[in-house]
């Protein structure tokens, strides 16, 4: 199971990644009308300490924060849903039902959405099938194959880079 990093880049009410600080207290606000837990957010969120792109693609830091905060809010999940079910499906299952997550962060360079930045929905559906026709070249199809192995992998033993030598493990 895997999340697109900034998924929710354009289904966001946030405008065009132009919010200010107004906006993206708003924005916190509505996710609760307990203080104590809006610093909470506004903690976990912050620039200051939360690891950002250093390119912020000229998108305001508010705007980064904002989209954080709702790709990791899901409803009846709470905060970051996949890495939340992997953990409960970890927990659950024990040694006998392993789980594997991903998060896939590789931003789009092809058009329409060539910023370099983003990583809409579903981006890595060519690289999980090793498509490589519609991609650039350069370290993008290279990528795309290896991605298409590791799935290949998975589907056929049940462990991505199972029964193959030439993948690192991947964690569980």
């Amino acid at each position: 199971m895997g999340p697109e990093h900034r998924s929710a880049l354009f289904y966001s009410p946030v405008a065009h990644g132009r919010l200010t600080e107004k906006g993206l207290n708003a924005l916190i606000d509505s996710f609760s009308s307990s203080v104590p837990a809006q610093q909470q957010i506004r903690s976990i969120y912050s620039n200051t300490s939360y690891i950002y792109p250093s390119d912020l693609g000229g998108l305001s830091p508010e705007y980064w924060e904002a989209m954080r905060l709702e790709t990791d809010g899901v409803p009846g999940l709470g905060a970051c849903g996949a890495r939340w079910v992997a953990k409960m499906l970890s927990e659950q299952g024990g040694p006998t039902l392993p789980v594997f997550s991903y998060l896939f962060a590789r931003p789009t360079t092809t058009p329409p959405l060539s910023d370099g930045v983003t990583v809409p929905h579903a981006s890595e559906v060519p690289y999980v099938f090793g498509n490589t026709s519609g991609l650039p070249q350069g370290a993008d199809r290279p990528l795309a194959l290896i991605m298409s192995e590791y799935w290949s992998s998975f589907a056929i033993s049940g462990v991505p880079g199972g029964g193959t030598t030439s993948l690192q493990p991947w964690p569980r």
